[in-house]
């Protein structure tokens, strides 16, 4: 099921396949990031954060402990994402609201 594991300090980070991490991604404890999901440079990630297939998270966005993510999202760049977001949604703002 799982295509390949990272651990990001020290407490196991499950990656799916063909995900894009570019620089200055902090630790992410006990997250699961889904396949082909990219993460700008910048993003933090607290603790049991999940994160759907083919979804985007923009640079200097936050997410916050034990939210999920569903799959083919866009957390826009400097958002702050505090609460679940449904699949397909697009979310921007502190904290991050659904837009068009």
């Amino acid at each position: 099921m799982w295509k390949c594991c990272g651990v990001w300090g020290l407490v196991l980070t499950t990656f799916n396949a063909n995900n894009k991490l570019t620089s200055n991604v902090p630790s992410c404890p006990d997250c699961t990031i889904g396949d082909h999901v990219h993460i700008a440079p910048g993003v933090t990630l607290s603790g049991g954060v999940s994160v759907g297939a083919c979804s985007h998270l923009g640079t200097g966005a936050t997410v916050i402990q034990g939210v999920s993510i569903g799959s083919g999202c866009l957390v826009a760049a400097g958002a702050v994402v505090t609460k679940d977001i449904a699949d397909g949604e697009k979310v921007r703002g502190v904290p991050a609201r659904k837009f068009a």
